[in-house]
């Protein structure tokens, strides 16, 4: 049995998203942190099944880095570790890289709305048939790292600050182009192309900690067996220790999903802001 295991690990290093506010050359921001996720269900190719827990962890570098004025290179390189288990004892784990992500974000010089251009694409750092060395029915047995294969998807962000209120607000939404060039032997699905949103409300707290509330939604245009759809809730928190460097966090929850798990997830990392 296949198992569909949400990846949305991969997905939640948004506590560094860069939203509408694009670095300059000489500027960058640089995050190393690991993400968990928990769930008591996992989605096959027919069944939302209960009987299995799953435990997923996620280690990444994410950076954005000023490469011009107005113009920054976004880089997501994610380490996964997951597991799932049954009642009877049986349990199967993967490892190894997961999607990476590397984008490139623009603003332009009209004096608007804080605003950005972003061009994403995933890249992912495995083959989504698993190890080749063992037979399919056995590779069939292991979670998934992701889907397997190159997706490109254009973000636009607006937002900004509320005058004379420690609080920001942005959002984006965009729309993610599903491809089936796989890496590697891959397998054999076609996806949806799927409509993506995020949304953030931000406040500074004690003059210095930032508290926000951050919420995210894959959502396919239309309905098949494969394709991935979930809406998320987050909490964060960024605390400045030392001149640039940071100490964060966040906690959330998928209330919403189709052919991917609901469950809860929370993280933590150290940055650095130059």
């Amino acid at each position: 049995m296949r198992l569909f295991f949400a990846c949305i690990l991969m997905l939640l290093p948004s506590a560094a998203w860069a939203g509408p506010w694009t670095r300059d050359l000489g500027h960058a921001y640089v995050k190393v942190g690991s993400n968990f996720f928990v769930a008591n269900e996992f989605v096959d190719l027919d069944n939302q099944v209960t009987s299995a827990d799953f435990l997923g962890t996620t280690t990444s570098l994410y950076a954005e880095i000023g490469v011009w004025e107005r113009l920054h290179l976004q880089l997501l390189m994610p380490h996964v570790v997951f597991r799932n288990a049954f009642p009877s004892g049986d349990g199967f784990l993967t490892a190894g890289g997961g999607d990476a992500r590397i984008a490139l974000q623009y603003t332009s010089p009209l004096r608007l709305l804080n605003h950005a251009l972003r061009f994403e694409t995933k890249l992912p750092l495995y083959d989504a048939a698993g190890p080749v060395e063992l037979p399919r029915a056995v590779r069939e047995q292991f979670p998934l790292r992701g889907d397997g294969q190159l997706d490109f998807t254009l973000w636009l962000s607006l937002g900004g600050s509320i005058p004379d209120l420690p609080i920001y607000v942005f959002g984006e939404l965009g729309h993610q182009f599903r491809t089936e060039v796989f890496m590697g032997e891959g397998l054999p699905r076609s996806f949806l192309d799927t409509f993506v949103c995020a949304v953030e409300v931000g406040v500074t707290v004690y003059d210095r900690i930032i508290v926000a509330l951050f919420s995210q939604g894959f959502l396919p245009y239309g309905a098949d067996d494969v394709t991935r759809g979930f809406v998320d809730l987050n909490a964060k928190v960024y605390a400045p220790v030392w001149e640039g460097l940071a100490l964060e966090g966040s906690f959330g929850f998928i209330p919403w999903a189709v052919s991917a798990s609901r469950g809860l997830s929370f993280g933590f990392g150290v940055s650095y802001n130059l």
